[in-house]
């Protein structure tokens, strides 16, 4: 009986084995966007990505009626936040809520479904000035 009970035993471990399994997994590389910024290393400034669709992962374009918060957890000074929300591109790209504080890595990395096409948008609050990209680029 044991030995009956050893070979039953082994042929449905064998037999789970072999059967396939269906594996999900999440592989390769993912597309993200790194922008270094050179020359503007004594200069505070504040960086978005326009972009050219209303919504990209996690990121949409904010309802201007309504406009509790932001994408960020916490906004320090609230003028730069809005100096992106008013901005209107020429071309029709949108701010989706993303943006960083660029001043002390002069860096900005959008890792997290970026969009396909952008452009950039760099507000300087010393100078209460805004530039933006003349052309768009693709991520």
């Amino acid at each position: 009986m044991k030995k009956k009970s050893f070979y039953i035993l082994l042929f449905i471990v064998t037999i789970l084995n072999i059967m396939p399994s269906a594996a999900y997994a999440d592989v390769g590389p993912k597309p993200s966007i790194e922008i270094d910024f050179k020359g503007l290393e004594n200069k505070r400034y504040y960086v978005t990505l326009l972009s050219e669709v209303e919504l990209t992962g996690p990121y949409h374009v904010p309802d201007y009626l309504n406009v509790q918060g932001n994408g960020n957890a916490e906004v320090e000074d609230e003028t730069f936040w809005q100096k992106f929300l008013t901005y209107q591109d020429e071309d029709g790209f949108y701010f989706l809520q993303y943006y960083k504080d660029c001043t002390a890595t002069n860096e900005f990395v959008w890792g997290y479904r970026p969009p396909p096409r952008f452009k950039i948008l760099i507000y300087f609050p010393e100078y209460d000035c805004l530039l933006v990209s003349e052309e768009a680029y693709k991520r």
